[in-house]
């Protein structure tokens, strides 16, 4: 089964081809450049190297959010398009677990709780144990949401994976909470691999309720509700 997949949530693209378990082909880009100016040329080219027709392929997945809303909005407007285009599924998969995937085999009896900048002092975060989220994810202050989490969890190790952390934040972690070494990126490889995984669970990933999701509201229903 070819999965196609992609993510335009965050300021990184990443597009990947994905073949009965096996990442055939990625391309992550980290430009000066707009998502709404590398989505499709990155797709086609991926698609070109691969040697594989966009008709071959079974299915679709694309990172929904939480992020950039500009960058959720052309995602996930692309991959609905071209999955309506030619009747095939599309698998919703959020950043959050989308980071996750990549570093959860890091931390196997460990909390891992991945975040990306939201702003003034916000996060937009989940935890993990073990490969399985354990909150929601959200949009929340972050020390409160931290502190909340090592409440509940007692001495447990947590560890914290965010994209871009700022000094305040560093300075008031609680003691059983530490800053993972990793960068916090979306590899669309791992996009793929978790749509499969919805795919052979059953899941139909109707083109039609491919929806974002921001977790805030977008400046414009901020500024009609003034």
């Amino acid at each position: 089964m070819y999965i196609l997949s992609g993510n335009t949530a965050t300021s990184d693209a990443s597009t990947a081809l994905w073949l009965d378990g096996k990442v055939i082909g990625e391309i992550n880009l980290s430009l000066d450049l707009t998502h709404s100016e590398t989505f499709f040329p990155t797709l086609e080219q991926l698609l070109s190297l691969t040697r594989v027709k966009l008709s071959d392929i079974d299915a679709f997945a694309c990172v929904i959010g939480p992020g950039s809303f500009t960058g959720i909005r052309i995602g996930v407007a692309g991959m609905k398009m071209i999955a309506s285009a030619l009747k095939k599924p599309v698998m919703p998969v959020d950043s959050l677990t989308a980071i996750a995937v990549n570093y959860a085999p890091y931390f196997r009896d460990e909390i891992l709780a991945t975040a990306l900048n939201a702003r003034n002092g916000r996060i937009f975060a989940a935890a993990y144990l073990s490969g399985q989220r354990i909150t929601e994810p959200v949009a929340v202050d972050a020390s409160a949401w931290l502190n909340d989490l090592s409440r509940k969890n007692g001495t447990k190790k947590i560890n914290l994976l965010i994209d871009n952390a700022w000094p305040e934040l560093l300075a008031s972690l609680p003691d059983n909470v530490q800053v993972a070494n990793f960068a916090a990126t979306i590899h669309a490889g791992a996009v793929a691999e978790i749509a499969a995984s919805m795919l052979k669970q059953g899941e139909k990933g109707d083109p039609n309720q491919l929806l974002p999701l921001y977790l805030v509201p977008s400046q414009a229903e901020r500024l009609a509700n003034v």
